[in-house]
């Protein structure tokens, strides 16, 4: 993926720019996910994908950028959510 980026016009930003990319998106992304949800069509699932590409590449940029292993951010997560779900049940439970 890193060649790839490099490759691609938009590749590596200061992170500011990134950081602005990424707002910008999650607001392409809540605008597509409106439009797909009012008219369930091809064309808008098409451009909620899109849109959702768009996001993850700038998030890989990020990534790449700072040398994270985004299998390694993955697996954090999930090991932090499965704790989480963890710690919530033992709460019910008393």
């Amino acid at each position: 993926m890193n060649e790839r980026v490099h490759r691609h016009p938009d590749g590596y930003r200061e992170d500011e720019k990134l950081f602005d990319k990424m707002s910008e998106e999650q607001k392409e992304i809540e605008e597509a996910l409106d439009l797909y949800q009012s008219f369930p069509t091809g064309k808008n699932l098409q451009g909620l994908k899109t849109e959702i590409g768009d996001e993850l590449f700038a998030i890989i940029c990020l990534a790449n950028s700072k040398g994270i292993s985004l299998d390694e951010c993955f697996d954090l997560m999930m090991k932090k959510n499965r704790q989480r779900e963890k710690n919530n049940y033992q709460k019910e439970k008393k």
